[in-house]
């Protein structure tokens, strides 16, 4: 306080006193103004130094100045409120001080922290800043690339024409909005490396809303691209062979027959199948079928030109889409060629084996231009060389349209047949001749046509073998001679019956299991009264697998009979490594043993082999008297026929089996 009487070195203190505190408040109101005005962050520090530095001069000047002797407890009023004022400024200053620091340190970390590279640069595009993703990608250091323009570090390129990309920078701080990356760009790092990139840039705003800068920000999609690619990839092509599948086969068929419309060309759709691909398969596990269909699809692809297909279908199944063909005379050839390539003996594994294969070709425009109607009719061609022998072409006839669709109706009249239980079984008395007794039945399939009357199998059989109506069926006949079993059980008969088992059932992964299980629901049955009839060139194509499954039957108490023995391929060879019991001497032969010495020698030839083999041995086709004689002649004494009995329905069996009595004849 100021009193009169105040000497003059204490009015100088005074002065001194007033004039530091008005130099502290006006560095006050300076620094608030500053940071009101958004100074920049390097300034902002420069000024906080000052006023920092001339607080604490003032306070040490002011101590300095007032020796405590000179004062008294009022006149230590006036330093003390100076006193007051600056220090919680001070402490004010450097709390706000660390918190700048804590910001800067946490925007830094964040920035090294985020997957994604980011690039800031100023208005003029020069580069501020790089986190270390961008570091990497780019090849640059954030304190190389600080000051360079935006397009010597981030060099980008379109991925197909490898010109410079459009720089998203600019047009984001040209437009004041984000702006994103051309798709399928390229980054090329300062060492030539290259990366798919995914990038979009911002203007970065003042607190005002003036453009300061750009922020850019990218990822690298090399791997996610490359994904991508590669489930396309996929979505067309076969896995194991590379080939297009068939839904990109089906892609190029809709762009090749607009062109062949516009050029009067023809197009050649060509189906090929492989002959007697799974008994390889089998027998030589998938690793060697697998190579076996990759080298035949390197042979075709070598075999036709650039710009025709080879596609594949699935299994063995395999298509050549033929564009440009100019004269129908060349399509013979070309194709007969390809065979001959495929047909080369193949090195596999340490093996060496040939196969054949079978086509069915189309042609536009005299076929339809339909694509699913195209590929069934090179299919139905490709048919008609399976069933004729295999190993050749056929080309389609539109005739065979209708056929397909004759065909079809009666498949599916066939089908409604089994549902609305108009099949039968008719049963045909096996005998021993000798011991004048009957042994057995074979059950034979009938069809109870409401307009055609009675049917006989080959009426129907064969169409439905060719579908899965074939084995609906082939279940059906086993189920229904189980039931008929367990009716004459309980009537006091005790015979056995065979059924025919057909080559697509007897090798159906369901064959064994729906056996078990029906032998189970007929418990009371032993299942050696159930005979499975095969016939001898059902096996053939697979012998391995009809092994397995005749044994799995025989394991269960099943006995097996091969049926039509000597119309095969190797009827020795069957007959030893196919366990059977039985083996059946075609009716073909013993028809005419009489008469032809050939058929005589092979029904006594046979007959000694089953001898050998230790296999009971029953001859089909005994049509006469004579014809048993002869046959207990040469030690076959079990038969059936229609000298013995015709085919008849079940309820007449028991009839039949009292009244029998041609034993006694054969036996005198």
């Amino acid at each position: 306080m100021i009193r009169l009487s105040s000497s003059p070195y204490e009015l100088l203190l005074l002065l001194l006193q007033s004039v530091a505190l008005l130099g502290a408040v006006a560095l006050s109101v300076a620094f608030y103004v500053a940071l009101t005005r958004s100074t920049p962050v390097r300034s902002v520090w420069r000024l906080i130094a000052m006023l920092v530095g001339a607080e604490v001069s003032v306070f040490i000047l002011l101590t300095i100045l007032l020796p405590q002797g000179l004062m008294d407890e009022g006149e230590l009023l006036g330093p003390l409120l100076l006193t007051g004022y600056l220090a919680p400024m001070f402490w004010r200053i450097k709390r706000d001080s660390q918190m700048l620091a804590a910001e800067k340190e946490r925007a830094e970390v964040t920035l090294a922290s985020i997957g994604d590279a980011v690039i800031t640069t100023d208005l003029q595009y020069r580069v501020t800043m790089l986190n270390p993703v961008a570091e990497r990608l780019t090849g640059w250091s954030s304190d190389e690339a600080k000051g360079r323009m935006l397009e010597d570090v981030f060099h980008v390129v379109d991925e197909a024409t490898r010109r410079p990309a459009d720089n998203p920078a600019r047009r984001a701080i040209g437009t004041g909005e984000v702006a994103a990356l051309a798709k399928h760009c390229i980054l090329i790092a300062r060492d030539g490396s290259e990366n798919q990139i995914e990038d979009s840039a911002a203007p970065i705003r003042g607190s005002s809303g003036a453009i300061l800068g750009c922020v850019l920000v990218f990822r690298d999609v090399s791997e996610n691209r490359e994904l991508m690619n590669r489930l396309s990839w996929q979505a067309g092509h076969d896995v194991l062979t590379g080939l297009p599948n068939r839904a990109l086969l089906a892609d190029r068929l809709n762009v090749a027959l607009p062109g062949a419309m516009r050029t009067g060309q023809l197009l050649v759709l060509v189906m090929i199948d492989l002959d007697g691909f799974k008994p390889i398969n089998d027998r030589h596990g998938h690793k060697v079928g697998d190579q076996l269909l990759m080298e035949v699809a390197r042979r075709m692809q070598n075999a036709v030109r650039a710009g025709d297909t080879v596609a594949r279908l699935g299994g063995d199944e395999f298509v050549l889409l033929l564009t440009d063909v100019e004269r129908i005379e060349d399509v013979g050839s070309s194709v007969d060629r390809i065979l001959s390539i495929i047909a080369l003996p193949y090195e596999l594994d340490g093996l060496c084996m040939e196969i054949s294969a079978s086509a069915g070709i189309t042609i536009y425009p005299g076929d339809d231009t339909d694509t699913d109607t195209l590929l069934r009719h090179a299919d139905q061609a490709m048919y008609q060389v399976k069933q004729h022998g295999r190993n050749h072409y056929c080309i389609f006839d539109p005739a065979m349209a209708h056929e397909d669709m004759a065909r079809n109706v009666r498949i599916n009249r066939i089908h409604e047949a089994l549902q609305k239980g108009e099949f039968l079984l008719y049963y045909q008395p096996k005998v021993d001749m000798k011991a004048g007794r009957a042994i057995g039945l074979e059950a034979l399939l009938r069809w109870q046509h409401p307009e055609l009357g009675l049917l006989g199998p080959m009426e129907f059989l064969p169409l439905a073998e060719q579908t899965r109506l074939g084995t609906e069926i082939g279940q059906w006949v086993i189920r229904e001679a189980l039931d008929q079993l367990i009716l004459w059980q309980r009537a006091g008969q005790r015979l056995g019956v065979s059924v025919n088992v057909s080559a697509r059932h007897l090798l159906h992964p369901d064959f064994v299991p729906y056996l078990s299980a029906m032998l189970r629901m007929h418990a009371s049955i032993s299942p050696d009264m159930l005979e499975i009839e095969i016939l001898e060139t059902v096996a053939f194509d697979d012998l391995k697998s009809a092994r397995a499954v005749i044994s799995e039957c025989q394991a269960m108490g099943v006995r097996i009979a091969l049926d039509d023995f000597g119309t095969g391929y190797s009827s020795l060879a069957y007959m030893k490594k196919l366990p059977s019991d039985t083996i059946k001497i075609d009716q073909s032969f013993v028809r005419d043993m009489l008469t032809d010495h050939e058929d005589h020698a092979l029904v006594e030839a046979v007959i000694n082999l089953a001898g050998l083999f230790k296999k009971d041995v029953i001859a089909e086709g005994v049509e006469s008297m004579m014809h048993g004689m002869r046959l207990m002649n040469l030690g076959c004494n079990l038969a059936q026929g229609y000298g013995i009995a015709r085919p008849m329905p079940p309820d007449q069996v028991t009839q039949w089996l009292e009244r029998y009595a041609n034993g006694a004849l054969w036996v005198n």
